[in-house]
């Protein structure tokens, strides 16, 4: 999707919002991040995007996302076009919100579900909720790696697969029914939210990719480079396909490196890996970092579960 395209939709969605409300001014729309350690996480980016597009009618509101505020703040402000708030104290950073927002935007998260109605009861503001993680859904799936959890976890885990799934999915069920929308980020997103959970979504607006940034670069290298995306959530990848991917890549000779990134906990599965000369493993990037990854890469893996 261009940014033009991003931009035409999120304007589209504002003024069916500024329809709602009677009003005609243009929406201003406030998207929460909260809990989040890195502005470069997949969670985050769909917000650093749409708030790109919308530049000075959007406001990225953070809260708890990091011990260094001041980094993570600079790194968001320094994309271009918006304004960022930052508070650890929400009560604090919602009254700062009051006068700044018409609409306020998160994800299905349950304890940012939860902020979004306490900003609500506050303020009175609207609220919208992205859904992109279907809290309980993996109690179900069969394909699901338990393997990284810990014992505990996995304990739990086991246990709450064993309750009715209503009954696992009534809370967070109740919270998206008191949304004013519920968005879909792809249309299976939206089949499972109308067949699991009673949820009708207002419509879809699928992850958006920021084509100034993602497009290809021309990047020329010599070296042959493989990058290999381990997902946002270690249950989500297939170790089992992910170390015979990485031995086939190493035993082919002809691969100069191979860059690992995404979701780090998987990485201790793969011990005897990572001490090899043409493993590397990539920290937390920005979107122009990884997108000169890409260009430089000949070819991209996801060896994930589902």
């Amino acid at each position: 999707m261009s940014s033009y395209t991003l931009g035409k939709v999120l304007r589209n969605i504002g003024e069916k919002c500024a329809h709602d409300q009677g009003a005609l001014k243009p929406m201003s729309i406030v998207f929460l991040i909260a809990y989040e350690e890195s502005p470069h996480s997949g969670v985050v980016r769909p917000f650093i995007n749409w708030a790109k597009a919308l530049k000075d009618r959007a406001t990225i509101a953070l809260y708890r996302c990091s011990s260094h505020l001041e980094s993570y703040t600079y790194d968001i402000a320094n994309v271009t076009g918006f304004k960022v708030m930052a508070d650890e104290n929400f009560h604090r950073l919602v009254t700062k919100l009051r006068d700044e927002v018409d609409y306020l935007i998160s994800d299905d998260y349950v304890p940012r579900l939860k902020l979004l109605l306490e900003a609500r009861d506050e303020i009175g503001v609207k609220c919208a909720t992205y859904v992109q993680v279907l809290y309980g859904i993996h109690s179900i799936a069969r394909n699901f790696n338990k393997n990284h959890l810990s014992i505990k976890t996995r304990i739990l885990f086991s246990m709450s697969s064993a309750l009715p799934f209503k009954l696992i999915s009534h809370g967070y069920r109740s919270t998206l029914g008191k949304m004013n929308k519920v968005i879909a980020n792809s249309g299976f997103t939206t089949l499972m939210l109308s067949l699991l959970y009673g949820i009708e979504p207002a419509g879809i607006v699928h992850p958006p990719i920021d084509t100034d940034v993602f497009r290809p670069l021309g990047v020329k290298t010599k070296d042959k480079e493989v990058l290999v995306y381990l997902g946002s959530n270690a249950g989500d990848t297939c170790p089992t396909l992910l170390k015979q991917l990485l031995e086939l890549l190493i035993s082919s000779n002809c691969i100069d490196k191979i860059n690992l990134f995404g979701n780090k906990s998987i990485y201790q599965s793969l011990s005897k890996f990572l001490s090899h000369s043409l493993i590397n493993t990539v920290p937390s990037v920005s979107d122009m970092e990884l997108a000169q990854m890409y260009s430089k890469s000949i070819v991209n893996v996801s060896p994930q579960e589902w």
